[in-house]
């Protein structure tokens, strides 16, 4: 399976800059919506969507085995992240503080993102001490991974709004292209611990 992501996150990719060099080159005039990675409903952000959807459903499974705390929170932070991710959450959030605040849009979103990832934190850092070892490991190995993508993510973002036309395009297919990687490797690892447990569960 795990190859089998990797290879659509990188089809996915390739498409997108393929399409972008094309551009920039006169052979099409634009990026079509669904082809690219820009548009929050193109195919292959739709394919990312139903990962983040099967990450929370594998730790909710993984939950209903271990009944370990920390496996159901982090059901629920995915879960948001699938709502936030399909239904544009954070970037209408971000529209209508920049207009109530007059912060610029992208700063308004780093402010949001920094909350968000609080909240986040807030509810790990509850159920973490009512959780066992294994379960303890299992979330810091996601904790790394979803870190490195909202600091990662977050700084890209911030970066492409000072820029525009091609620049722009190659940052985002850029931050776009290593959130669907991050996503496949945080899907397949809730996989193994899935496994794992049930394994070790049947002895």
């Amino acid at each position: 399976m795990k190859s089998r992501l990797i290879k659509l996150d990188l089809f996915f990719i390739s498409m997108a800059l393929i399409l972008g060099i094309m551009v920039w080159q006169n052979v099409i005039g634009y990026v079509p919506a669904r082809l690219g990675l820009e548009y929050d409903y193109s195919i292959g952000n739709i394919y990312n969507f139903s990962k983040w959807l099967a990450v929370a459903f594998v730790f909710f499974a993984l939950w209903t085995h271990s009944h370990q705390p920390i496996h159901i929170a982090l059901s629920i932070v995915f879960t948001g992240v699938f709502v936030d991710d399909a239904f544009e959450v954070h970037e209408k959030i971000n529209a209508i503080t920049a207009r109530i605040s007059g912060i610029p849009a992208h700063y308004a979103g780093a402010i949001l993102l920094i909350a968000l990832s609080a909240a986040a934190g807030f509810l790990m850092w509850v159920v973490w001490s009512k959780s066992d070892k294994n379960s303890q490991l299992q979330a810091r190995v996601v904790i790394i991974l979803m870190g490195f993508l909202v600091l990662f993510g977050g700084g890209l973002d911030t970066l492409q709004s000072d820029f525009s036309g091609n620049l722009a395009y190659g940052i985002g297919v850029f931050e776009d292209g290593v959130e669907l990687l991050v996503a496949s490797t945080v899907l397949v690892a809730s996989r193994i611990f899935l496994k794992e447990y049930v394994i070790n569960k049947n002895r």
